[in-house]
Order: C-alpha cells, then structure tokens, then sequence
C-alpha cells in the first residue's frame, strides 16, 4: 500500500514537473514572438546619426525595446517646438535629446519627467555620475520651488559638451616668431600676440587678423566677464543682475578694443578656416571644421586668456547637451533602460568615439578622440577643469537675443561699452526677477 501511495506521488509530480515545462515553454515562446516596445527619441542635427548608431547596439542588447530616432529638422529649435506641441497633443516623443539653455522652461511647463526616481534605484547610474565633470552634473538640474537652474532634481543627464578655448595656427605662430601660448599667458599677452599677427597691405586693407572671434555673445562676454572678476547673476539664487561693475566695463571695453581701437579681431566666419587669423575663440564641435579646412595647417588649443596669470582667473563657458524623459510616456521602465545605455553603458562609449563632444564622465574619455596626448583635441580635456556652467535663468531665451543684441552693436556698430553694460545690466536683472516671479 505504502509502494502505491509513493509511486502516485511520483506520478503527480512527474505530471506538475512536466505541465511546468510546458507552461514556461509556451510563455517563452510568446515573449519571443512579442512585438517589442516602442520608443520613440526625437533628435536633431549631427546627433540623428549617432543616436541610430546607439539605438541600433541597444536593440541587440535589448531585443525587447526598440529606439526609432526621429529627425528633427533644423535643431534645437524645432525639437523644442515640436517636443511642446506633441505635448500638449498627448503625442510626445518618449525621450528627446536637449540642450542646457532652455530644459528648466519644459519643466515648468511639464514636459520633462523628473529623473530622480530613476536614479536612486539604479546602483549603475548612481555610480556613473561619481565620474561626470562638475559642470555636466549641474547642467541638468533644476529646483522648481526657487526656479533656480544648475541645483535641485535632475530632469535630464549630460552626454557631452565643450567650453569655450582658443584655437591657433601654429604654422602663423612659427613664421611670426611666436612662441605657443602659455598656460599663464594673459590679456596683454593675447594683444600683444594678435598685433603681431595682424597684417595690413599698401591700400589700408586688412589681409590677415589676430583673432577670428565667434560672433556669438557667450563665447566673448563670458569668459572676458568671468577671468575678469565680474558675474551675470547673484549666486546661486540668480534673482538679480550683479552685472553692472567695474569689472565687467573693463571686460567689455577691452573686446571693444580688440575690434575698434586695436583692429585686430574680426567675428566673419571664414579667416580663421581659410588661414587669414591667427586665432579662432570657439569650442569644441568647431575641431571638425578645422581638422577638414582646405589648405590644412597645423594648429593648437590654449585656454581662453584671463586678464591676469593663474587658473583662478581662467574661467570660461561650458554648455552641455543631454538626454530627457517625457513627462508622459507610457514606458518610463523602458525609457529609463536606453538613457542608462547611453550615460553608462555602451551607448556612453559609441558617442565618445564618435569625437563630436567632450565626454560629461571622465571614464569615457579614453574611447574617445580627445584622450590622445599627441593630438591638440587633448588640451579640451585638460583645460575642462576650468570650464564653468553657464547662469542660465528661465528668461534665458530671452537674455540670449537682448545680449546678442547688444554684442552686435559693440563688435559691429563700436557702441560705447559702458553704455552696452549699463544697458544689459537692466535686461538682466528684469530677466532674472521675472524669472522667479512666475
């Protein structure tokens, strides 16, 4: 009786042991047959290609989740207007890349999702951004209780970016008899440097320039302002302009110089490319068009040059472009998974290679082109632990067209500086008030 009641047990569970295997093999198969999900990440410019070239490693990863980047046609703009749109639509994209400049306005108008949730559960990312650079960190984060960018909750995370230098043709500097720039060098010893590399023919005509400076007003007024001891904004608040100062006059009156008095600098585009300036204030996506410049010619990075000798004068811009969440997707798990591919996993690593921009974590450096020491793409590298993030405030929008404005009229039209600061310091400061008012 005892040998039946074993061998019916025996029975019973070879029976469970074997509809169990079935069970899992019928599972198993659906999911394999499961169409998977969809995400889809809006982009723009140079970037559509990279992020296919990511979403196409992260579908083999992840066969599960598939990433269709769209083109957004026309860059930064039209993403973000196409972004709000399919918002407000209930049609948004589930991810988008973005830029540091305007994310904090998205968030107040609910477009972005807040990553914190995400990151505190995921050990991966947590100790990823041990190795972000400082400026990467904070580009992304925001406090929508004091509206203050730059500090708060993350509603985005860096994938790189550049800060503002100076490019040189070393092929100038040897025929003029000019030493490389120092890492000490100085506001004299840019001028003095660029009334050398000046040259002016028989009819009165500039043929050659010191400086090919780019004409926008964050690659001039902020590291000029900075080096100088000046500022934009009261820190960390930002609520009021501090921009009205002795120090920003003098900052702002020296480029003003650069172009009227000394008629040494230029902010057209081509000289620097075409050989005819012997510096050229930009950042790093600007390496492409050098490296491909016709007539090719050898050329450097230094730091843009701080009014007086020592890293503690030598601040200049950084601006990083990132990756975010929509606020309203229906797969944030997922949507989560391909942004920790590309900050912390292999996604990190192809965008790197690709050399459009400065690594946001240091441990992606060495995939990139900018690790080699032999290679002037190295002095970005080196030089970013002076970069500084910029002081972006909710009417940035706003500040960027009033200042470019202004910066136009300084360069182009030789409006007195002190007249352009007294001005701008009034934009800036109903800027920032304004900001926090809403």
């Amino acid at each position: 009786m005892e040998r039946l009641c074993l061998a019916k047990r025996s029975r019973q569970r070879f029976i469970t042991i074997v509809l169990s295997a079935l069970f899992a093999l019928v599972v198993g198969t659906n999911a394999a047959l499961a169409e998977p999900v969809e995400l889809r990440l809006l982009a723009c410019g140079n970037f559509v290609d990279d992020m296919r070239a990511v979403a196409e490693r992260f579908s083999q990863v992840r066969p599960d989740i598939k990433v269709v980047v769209e083109d957004a046609v026309g860059c930064w703009a039209p993403l973000e207007e196409r972004m709000l749109v399919a918002h407000l639509g209930g049609t948004a994209p589930d991810l988008a890349l973005w830029q540091d400049e305007t994310f904090a306005n998205f968030v107040e108008q609910g477009v972005l999702a807040n990553l914190d949730p995400f990151i505190e559960k995921d050990p991966v990312v947590q100790e990823e951004l041990q190795y972000y650079l400082k400026p990467a960190l904070e580009a992304y984060q925001y406090d929508p209780e004091t509206r203050t960018v730059s500090r708060g909750s993350f509603y985005g995370l860096s994938i790189g970016g550049g800060q503002v230098v100076a490019f040189y043709n070393a092929d100038m500097f040897e025929r003029k008899g000019l030493a490389a720039p120092a890492d000490d060098w100085t506001w004299d010893d840019f001028l003095s440097m660029n009334m050398h590399l000046t040259e002016i023919n028989s009819a009165g005509e500039i043929t050659q320039y010191g400086t090919n400076f780019n004409g926008w007003w964050l690659y001039s007024w902020m590291p000029l302002v900075w080096s100088n001891g000046g500022d934009f904004f009261n820190e960390p608040t930002r609520d009021r302009s501090v921009f009205r100062s002795p120090q920003t006059i003098e900052a702002l009156t020296f480029l003003y110089d650069l172009f009227h008095q000394y008629q040494v600098a230029t902010a057209e585009a081509p000289p620097f490319l075409q050989g005819q300036a012997g510096f050229r204030i930009d950042g790093p996506w600007y390496t492409t068009a050098v490296e491909s410049a016709e007539g090719n010619f050898n050329w450097g990075v230094a730091a843009f040059p701080p009014v007086k000798a020592g890293p503690e004068y030598q601040q200049t811009r950084v601006t990083f472009d990132g990756i975010a969440m929509s606020a309203t997707t229906k797969h944030p798990e997922e949507a989560w998974a391909f942004i920790r591919f590309v900050v912390a996993e292999e996604g990190r690593d192809i965008l790197a290679s690709r050399g459009r921009l400065i690594p946001a974590s240091s441990r992606a450096f060495e995939t990139s082109p900018w690790a080699d020491p032999s290679s002037p793409r190295h002095h970005f590298i080196r030089l970013m632990n002076l970069a500084r993030i910029q002081p972006i405030i909710l009417e940035w929008v706003q500040v960027d067209r009033e200042l470019q404005r202004l910066n136009d009229q300084l360069i182009w039209a030789g409006r007195n500086p002190i007249e352009i600061v007294e001005e701008a310091h009034q934009i800036l400061d109903r800027a920032a008030r304004e900001s926090h008012s809403r």
